[in-house]
Formats: structure tokens, sequence, C-alpha cells
């Protein structure tokens, strides 16, 4: 397989366990954003109400001296804002203020609420110790949180497989520019080559130390083959010329003998075997 295949493969196979970790960890991580989401919404709300408490008074949402609860909800029954007086065993004490889940009887249904509950005084001007404490609720529906949950979880969990598929694209664009000077490299001094003569000794246009390394070594290399092979042809000839030379005067000798009609017939046909392995080894010396 090939290096940039491999690395491909490296890539696609850590981004889909990316993408199966991010399965994993996007939901809880998505709950606690969108409850926390949801308690910020209702104190905002809670800041509202107390803005207009302060601003209107009391006597816009209820008449203190029936006390009378206040009670209001949003038209699809997933918001409520709920203002109760208190007893007068319970006017003692600071301030409190607490987020819970709890359900609570909306119409004929029981719909589970997060509700923030404030006790204490509304008015500005109740600041003493036996002022009149109230308790404020606001809740907001769990089925809007688990409709907000589910609406981040789907948009994080595309957006994490969106960003996983265009990085393994982005990463597969990048191995092949990082790894262009090593395929001309292989196809441009190295595919092809049947001898050191064929070899490219031009450098390679890129600004990777590595690759610019081993182009450097792989030529050094090759000018130390080339210098071999130049070494061995030069002794080849020599010893060619060397061994033509005694090769051509035996067999003229032989051709002289042969002529010779005293020879016996035993002596010219070793002879005549003498001079077939002279031509062997001649047509030898030549191919060389």
């Amino acid at each position: 397989m090939k290096l940039q295949n491999k690395l491909g493969l490296f890539n696609g196979l850590s981004k889909l366990l990316l993408v199966g970790l991010g399965a994993l960890l996007i939901p809880p991580v998505v709950q606690q954003v969108a409850v926390a989401h949801t308690d910020q919404r209702l104190h905002e709300k809670k800041r509202e109400v107390l803005g207009l408490i302060a601003r209107d008074g009391l006597t816009t949402f209820l008449r203190e001296e029936h006390d009378e609860a206040y009670a209001d909800y949003n038209i699809l029954k997933q918001e409520y804002i709920t203002i109760t007086p208190l007893r007068a065993t319970e006017r003692a004490g600071a301030p409190t203020e607490r987020t819970f889940e709890e359900p609570r009887q909306v119409g004929k249904e029981v719909e589970d609420f997060r509700i923030l509950s404030y006790v204490g005084p509304l008015s500005a001007a109740q600041t003493t110790s036996d002022a009149r404490r109230y308790r404020l609720e606001i809740g907001s529906s769990l089925g809007t949180v688990e409709l907000l949950t589910n609406t981040l979880r789907s948009l994080a969990l595309w957006v994490l497989v969106a960003g996983a598929v265009l990085t393994v694209f982005v990463d597969a664009a990048f191995a092949h520019y990082l790894l262009r000077p090593l395929h001309e490299l292989i196809s441009r001094k190295l595919r092809g080559i049947r001898q050191p003569g064929e070899f490219s000794f031009a450098r390679l246009d890129t600004d990777t130390t590595d690759f610019r390394q081993l182009d450097d070594s792989l030529s050094a290399l090759m000018r130390q083959l080339q210098a071999s092979f130049e070494k061995e042809r030069e002794f080849m000839s020599n010893v060619s010329h060397e061994l033509l030379t005694p090769t051509s005067i035996l067999q003229s000798r032989f051709e002289n003998m042969l002529q010779d009609p005293t020879l016996p017939e035993e002596h010219a046909r070793q002879i005549v075997e003498s001079q077939r392995t002279l031509y062997r080894l001649r047509n030898t010396v030549r191919r060389r």
C-alpha cells in the first residue's frame, strides 16, 4: 500500500474514532449546556419581574390585604410565574434562592418543570427583618429543555461529522501536496532507470529538508555507481584489448599450422578444437 494511502486510511480511522468519542461525550455536555442556559433564562426573568415590581409595585400583581397569590402561564403552558405571600411564621430569615426540578399541575395535566424559587421580600422598600416575604417561582417546562437539548445535540453532532469529513479531505489534499516531491523523485529518478547513466541529477523543487536530503543522498549514491561502472567498463576494455591481441596471434598460428601438409591428422583435429575454444573466448571478450 502506498504511503499516501496509508496516511489517508489513518486519517479516516482517526476521524471516525473522533466522531465516535464525540457521540459519547457530546450528549452529557449538551445536557449541561441546555440546563445552564435554562437557569440563566430563569434568572433573567426573575430580574425582569423584580424590576417590574420595583417600578410598578406589588399591586400590579396582587392585593396584599387579601393574601392573594398570583400565577401566570404562557399560552402553551411551557413557562409560568407565581407569587405567593407567606404566612407570618415564614417571614423570618434571610432571602433564599434555589433551582430544582419538580412536577407541577397545569390544568388537567402534570408537567415537569425546571424551577427557580426565590423566598424573600420583593419590594426594595422592605428591608427590615419583619418585612412581608413572598415565594417567587419561575418555571420552564422540561419539555422545552429537552427540545433545546436535542437541537443542540443534533447541531453539535452534525458539526462534528461535517468537520471530520472536511478534515479528511483537507488532510488527504495536504498529504498529496506534502508527498508530491517523493512521487516526483520516484517517477523521474527511479522508475524506468535501466542503468546509472540514465539517472537525472536535477535537484527536486522542494522546501522539505527530509526530501532534499534524500535526493542529495540518492544523487551521491548514483554518482558513485556511475564511477564504478566507468571503472568496470574501462577495465573490461583493457582486458578485452589485452586478450584479443594474443588470441589473434594464436589464431593466425593455428591457421598456418593447418596449412602444413605433413601435419598428422590427430594433431590437426586437436588444433581445430583449440581454434573453436579460441573463437568462443574471442566472442566472449568482444561482447564484454
